[in-house]
């Protein structure tokens, strides 16, 4: 039944390197907001439990120890040792999408499953010591030794999992050994992870089954495996004597078949009746093992609706089932009761709970009780009763011990907390039997602290308290990065651990536990400021030891960026608290941001004041860090002030946006609390904007959507982020020209690389956002721009985000290489410039070519010589696009219309070409550009072009054409003069010679045949628009003033409609002549048909004569517009529809019933079909 295998000699794994590691220690910075549901509860001084006094790392993200925040009294803090380097590239290189697991054992080892991949260290060295002859590295101040190991996990064709590893380490003065198992059911076991090449494997025939978890139970009983359709096996591994491989042995756990062997079962059924045998297909849900006064292990199986027991020996070969209980059931009762109950306070009559029989009702974990093992606290989702398809969370507990007999308790989670909603079932009768929950539902899963159950997803924490409450106070602990996700969880001293993809081992302390100090002295100093309390500071930071300093300013400015509105009871209903001291009163988002800005003004006014500011640059790299975060603060503020005056003229876009970023920080909208509000919350983070708005672009870009569209939306999402980048930019230089000098920063040896944050790296910095922003508009926006101006737009587009993306280049580049002459040159043009020092800033310009200052210099000089030699030295960097350009966005039309003018004065006509090129996107000033410099053929055709695209307004179109036909007219006389004058030269003029009247308008072949013939049907197009009767422009809103331009098929709907209640045989035929302009054979024929049906319907055919039939039809609409048409020398075979299409016309179908309308119509046709013969 099982072929084992012998070990391979595989080569040595990388745990030799020397891989950095870090002590763990809880820093004095708050760190991020938290959740939607803000940061409140008390904070004392005491020391964390989890702090490490020896050692202390630089505090950044993700450093071991430190606090990431405090949500409703849930304090987030890194935990244990720095990672491996390995693990840290795994993670790292790792995309979000590949199968990745983590598992954090009790005994202090960690294990990170990726493909074939093991790696295992040792994330806590906590009651343990450094092992002799280990592969490990220490941190540089002298933290822990960090063991390392990478195994190589079975072959499989499924996506390894960690919860199928299992590490145990009998002594910690050795290397743990390692039981692996694949999902096909391959054995892999290591005696010691110390030699890799060193395991013992075996093929367990699970005929097709999924190995679902992996358990220790003891020495002599070994490991406990179980599929995910809950088949059982023990794994006993055999001591390794030192000459051979270790052996491992596996046998299927089942219930003796003997006489006997069923007694506990049949003992269950006394209590419950027949219960039907849990089916051999059944889900699996958990394993939990625990010792057994007896002797022995009992492990307890959760089905998908059954609980068993097993009891198992060392040594017997056989084993006993104790009791299976129908736990699906149970919980169903207790669930409908719970949920009866909730429903009767709220006034609800009518709605039943949950089937009994579990229809609708999931169980999806369960754990022991941490202070009660024989406890088993069981995760249910159910569908709610009385709202359909709506889903709800509940915490029932049940008697382990014995074969329950019922729950003990049940706790619903917050309506906020559970998944959304379940998709109306296709079947009838509701949900189906399967016993497998939703897709939503499998990502769900318990860990148990204390008193506290942690319910996560991969994107999510929620807390809730373990209480027999209808409706528990739950509280989502938000992750501290937006997007992060949770790879795996443990459990240790009381305290649960998640393991997340960016942050790596994190603890969230519950209520009680300690908080960092140094911020909230510092916030104390600060609201003493104005009383110059400067013995609070010797208070705070005694005998000059600033070494917390940064963490705490830092602290305390994210604080005041992430303050909630005090007075809002939006915020006070969810259990949102400000932290930042009552930084903003209103309730309007603008104005909360605009009280953020002062508040931080005064902050960073209150760090000058006090010295605070120069201790920072006294602190080396740490303090240089800290002080140019806290100036990105006051550019984050700035921001989200530029957003929100935006956000109205991008209402749709900025939306979307928002929505986006607040879904993937797994915010929750509750109560009366909008997107916005949470989103302009956390102004710290107001940068996901950008993440926001490129997850939209890209929807947009990767639809079928018209050619147009692409290119729309991309511009507009470029400007927009153009214009947010630029207001920070700006409000960064105002708060830095602002504050008082300070001393230097002390230089720190190697220099440390600084990288701001609107040029961050990463999947989701502005950097790489703008990059993709950039190659989207150069692969898709330029190639679908449907003319000229569009693509010049982009292109515009283009050259800022260029600008932006390599000027932040600058600063991470000066960091490393510290050229001191470029920042202080830099900041010397603009102090010259300032100060009216025009010829230094020129030359400073110059020096570092800064074409703005030097356009900028020379138009404030009114030195126009000066700049055209500029635009002559640099005529080769595109210098004149940029003046042009300068001239453009100042609104200084006249100066830029001014290099095209032909004569010679100071700007005669000399950049006339390159003003033309650049003036190739700007259809608005290109044919002005034209007159000016005389060339009407051009201008004629640059205004023609523009008639034919303006379609929204028809004054506009009108004065367009009239333009371009001006223009036409007079190029063609200047052309004719012109050939006149060349004849004059060669021959004397005689008068047979002189020009004709119509000579001008045909001598020209320029504006070609085809042109006038384009503008003279816009003409006529216009005038039949503007002879709608009045009306019908008022039915439908129409001013003759504003009115849009209607194509030709509309205007045919209008003259013919019931709107048009006094149409005569002239509106009739007016629509008739327009079906010249309906460009498609198909739409002209059907509306030609519209028309003539809607001419008969105008008169009551019932009352006509039939004895004189022509006389009778002389005086209906349809026949007088026919003999007007017939009048005015109109081909009636092309203009009439046969008179069987026309009878059988659908609006025609009421009449057509009538004999005497079709002989009237018939007549009228013989007649017709008389004189047209």
């Amino acid at each position: 039944m099982f072929t084992p295998k012998t070990g391979t000699n595989l080569p040595s794994s990388a745990s030799g390197r020397a891989l950095a590691s870090g002590s763990r220690r809880r820093t004095s910075v708050g760190g991020l907001a938290g959740s939607p549901f803000g940061v409140g509860g008390s904070r004392s001084n005491a020391r964390s439990p989890f702090a490490n006094p020896s050692g202390r790392n630089t505090p950044t993200l993700g450093t071991p120890g430190t606090a990431l925040g405090q949500q409703s009294q849930y304090c987030i803090e890194t935990y244990g040792n720095a990672l491996p380097a390995l693990v840290k590239e795994a993670l790292t290189f790792s995309e979000k999408s590949s199968e990745m697991s983590v598992v954090l054992s009790s005994c202090g080892w960690a294990w990170l499953v990726t493909g074939r991949r093991l790696l295992v260290w040792r994330f806590t060295n906590e009651g343990h010591l450094p092992l002799a002859g280990t592969p490990m590295s220490r941190s540089g101040r002298g933290g822990h030794a960090t063991e390392f190991r990478e195994l190589l996990l079975p072959q499989s064709d499924l996506a390894h999992r960690a919860q199928l590893v299992v590490l145990r380490q009998p002594d910690s003065s050795q290397l743990p050994s390692c039981m692996a198992v694949s999902p096909e059911g391959n054995v892999r076991y290591w005696h010691s992870i110390a030699h890799e090449s060193s395991y013992a494997e075996i093929t367990t025939e699970l005929q097709g089954q999924e190995c679902d978890s992996l358990l220790y139970l003891s020495s002599r009983l070994g490991y406990f495996l179980a599929t995910t359709t809950s088949t059982c096996l023990l794994l006993l591994p055999s001591p390794a004597p030192h000459s051979s491989q270790p052996e491992v042995s596996v046998r299927l756990v089942k219930a003796p078949a003997g006489l006997l062997g069923g007694l506990s079962r049949r003992v269950t059924s006394l209590m419950f009746g027949s219960l039907p045998t849990q089916s051999p297909e059944a889900r699996l849900v958990r394993v939990v093992c625990r010792s057994s006064s007896a002797g022995g292990v009992e492990v307890l199986v959760v089905s998908a609706e059954h609980l068993q027991c097993w009891h198992l020996s060392p040594g017997s070969s056989s084993d006993s089932l104790v009791y299976q209980a129908p736990l699906l059931q149970l919980v169903s009762q207790a669930l409908a009761a719970k949920m009866q109950a909730g429903l009767g306070a709220a006034g609800g009559t009518g709605a039943r709970g949950p089937a009994c029989g579990g229809g609708g009702v999931w169980l999806l974990d369960a754990q022991p009780q941490p202070h009660a093992p024989s406890q088993l606290v069981v995760l249910v989702a159910a569908l709610h009763p009385a709202r359909g398809s709506e889903l709800t969370l509940a915490l029932a507990v049940v008697e382990s011990g014995s074969c329950p007999q019922g729950v003990l308790s049940t706790t619903l989670l917050q309506q906020s907390d559970v998944p959304p909603s379940l998709d109306p079932p296709s079947s009838s009768g509701g949900v189906s039997d399967d016993s497998a929950p939703p897709a939503p539902l499998l990502q769900y899963r318990l860990v148990l602290a204390s008193c506290t159950a942690f319910v996560h997803t991969p994107s999510s924490v929620i807390a809730v308290p373990c209480s027999d409450a209808t409706i528990a106070l739950s509280v989502r602990v938000a992750l501290p990065a937006p997007g992060d996700r949770l790879l795996g969880t443990g459990r240790l001293k009381g305290h649960a651990l998640f393991f997340s993809a960016s942050q790596g081992v994190l603890a969230v302390t519950p209520p009680g536990g300690a908080a960092p100090a140094g911020d909230l002295q510092l916030q104390r100093c600060a609201s003493l400021m104005p009383s110059s309390e400067h013995g609070v500071l010797e208070e705070t930071f005694p005998q000059g030891s600033y070494q917390d300093l940064p963490d705490a300013a830092l602290a305390l400015s994210r604080k005041l960026l992430d303050d909630t509105p005090a007075t809002d009871p939006r915020w006070a209903e969810v259990g949102g608290v400000g932290g930042g001291g009552g930084t903003t009163h209103s309730l309007i988002i603008t104005n909360q941001i605009r009280d953020k800005m002062t508040a931080h003004k005064f902050y960073l006014n209150f760090l000058h004041q006090t010295g605070l500011w120069g201790q920072l640059g006294l602190l080396g790299s740490s303090g240089d860090q800290a002080r140019k975060t806290l100036q990105e603060d006051t550019q984050r503020l700035a921001f989200a002030a530029a957003l929100r005056a935006r956000h109205q003229q991008h209402q749709q876009l900025v939306d979307h946006a928002i929505a986006e970023v607040v879904r993937e920080r797994g915010d929750v909208v509750t109560g009366r609390l909008t997107a916005a509000d949470l989103f302009y919350w956390r102004v710290s983070a107001v940068h996901d904007i950008v993440w926001g708005l490129s997850r939209a672009l890209q929807q947009v870009v990767d639809a079928d959507v018209a050619p147009r569209d692409a290119p729309g939306t991309l511009h507009t999402t470029a400007s927009l982020v153009l214009a947010l980048v630029r207001a920070a930019t700006a409000g960064g230089r105002a708060a830095t020209a602002g504050g008082r000098p300070a001393p230097p920063a002390i230089p720190s040896s190697p220099p440390t690389e600084y990288v701001p944050w609107t040029a961050s790296g990463g999947p989701r910095g502005l950097r790489t956002l703008l990059i993709a922003l950039h190659r989207n508009i150069v692969e898709v926006g330029i190639g679908q721009a449907a003319d000229a101006a569009s693509r010049a737009s982009l292109y515009a587009s283009l050259v800022d985000l260029a600008d932006v993306i390599l000027a932040g280049y600058q600063p991470q580049l000066t960091s490393l290489l510290r050229p001191a002459d470029t920042a202080a040159s830099a900041a010397r043009i603009s102090i010259k410039l300032r100060g009216a020092q025009y010829p230094q800033a020129l030359s400073l310009a110059e020096k570092y070519c800064d074409y703005r200052v030097l356009v900028e210099v020379c138009d404030a000089m009114e030195d126009t010589q000066r700049l055209h030699g500029y635009m002559e030295h640099f005529s080769d960097q595109g210098f004149s696009d940029f003046v042009f350009r300068w001239f453009l966005e100042t609104g200084k039309r006249g100066r830029l219309l001014s290099y095209g003018r032909g004569g010679s004065g100071p700007e005669g006509g000399e950049w006339a070409a390159q003003l033309a090129t650049f003036l190739k996107g700007y259809a608005g000033l290109e044919w002005l550009h034209q007159l000016g410099s005389r060339d009407f053929a051009a201008a004629h055709e640059s205004l023609k072009q523009q008639a034919l695209a303006e379609t929204a307004y028809l004054a506009r179109k009108k004065t367009l054409v009239s333009l371009s036909k001006l223009c036409g007219m007079v190029a063609s006389a200047k052309d004719a003069q012109e050939d006149e004058d060349d004849e004059d030269v060669t021959q004397p003029c005689t008068d047979q010679d002189l020009p004709t009247p119509d000579h001008a308008r045909h001598t020209r072949d320029d504006v070609g045949e085809d042109e006038p013939d384009l503008l003279r049907a816009e003409e006529e197009l216009i005038l039949y628009q503007e002879q709608l009767p009045q009306q019908v422009l008022a039915a439908h809103n129409l001013s003759p003033d504003t009115m849009r331009v209607l194509s030709p098929a509309h205007m045919i709907e209008l003259y013919t409609s019931e709107d048009n209640v006094c149409a005569t045989e002239l509106d009739f035929k007016k629509a008739l002549e327009l079906l010249s302009f309906v460009p498609r054979l198909e739409e002209c024929e059907a509306l030609k048909l519209s028309i003539w049906v809607r001419a008969a319907l105008r008169d009551s055919w019932h009352s006509l004569s039939t004895d004189a039939p022509l006389d009778a039809i002389s005086g209906t609409l349809l026949f007088r517009t026919v003999e007007l048409a017939y009048s005015q020398g109109c081909d009636l075979r092309d203009l009439l529809v046969p008179v069987e299409d026309l009878l059988a016309a659908e609006d025609l179908q009421p009449l057509a019933r009538d004999a005497g309308f079709c002989f009237l119509v018939r007549a009228g046709y013989e007649k017709l079909t008389l004189l047209t013969a």
